[in-house]
């Protein structure tokens, strides 16, 4: 079976025939659909129509496709460029055919003198390096008087293919980054990251 969210094209084996483009009452599951899952079929008429992914006890479920981890442990950095820090967080997703999904990293941060990044990188079947433009921040700096910055915050971002994504089974681990003065430190704690494939 082989299933392309974006172009709407399917190809389904039905009692040994490959059907293709049949029409789906799926909806916004349809994203979740993998190639060699097995789907439920009706027919009325002479016309099929997907209505659902079937899957036995003791697989995991893929319910909005939603995969997330916390970390309640502190962890602190010097580093000036993305480095990983015990505990992660990380979760192993699918992407599917569409090549998107929604990043939602958050946490407590704290800076003195300089900024804190949190932001993440893909590994696995894409390879997304972390950025400032796709982080969360906090801090500020000054020459004369450092202060410190602490902030409770979530980020939301959206990846595509024009971002890297690619199908298959990709990994999102958490990574921080400092940029201080001399004698800033940070620190990092309730880190948590979701990725929810759409």
């Amino acid at each position: 079976m082989a299933w392309d969210v974006l172009a709407g094209t399917n190809t389904v084996r039905v009692l040994g025939v490959e059907v293709q483009n049949l029409p789906s009452l799926l909806g916004s599951e349809v994203g979740l659909i993998r190639p060699d899952d097995t789907v439920g079929l009706i027919k009325f008429h002479n016309t099929y129509f997907v209505v659902g992914r079937i899957e036995g006890a003791g697989v995991q479920q893929r319910a909005f496709g939603v995969q997330s981890q916390r970390v309640a442990a502190a962890v602190s950095t010097a580093s000036s460029t993305f480095a990983a820090l015990s505990g992660g967080p990380s979760v192993d997703v699918h992407i599917g055919s569409s090549r998107r999904c929604r990043v939602e990293i958050g946490g407590h941060i704290s800076a003195f003198g300089g900024v804190a990044y949190m932001g993440f990188k893909v590994s696995g079947a894409s390879s997304i390096n972390p950025t400032n433009s796709k982080a969360l921040g906090c801090g500020g700096s000054s020459a004369t008087i450092q202060i410190e910055v602490t902030v409770d915050a979530t980020r939301v971002i959206n990846l595509s293919a024009d971002d890297g994504l690619v199908e298959g089974l990709n990994t999102f681990t958490v990574m921080y980054q400092a940029l201080l003065d001399p004698g800033g430190s940070t620190e990092f704690t309730d880190r948590e990251i979701s990725v929810q494939p759409f």
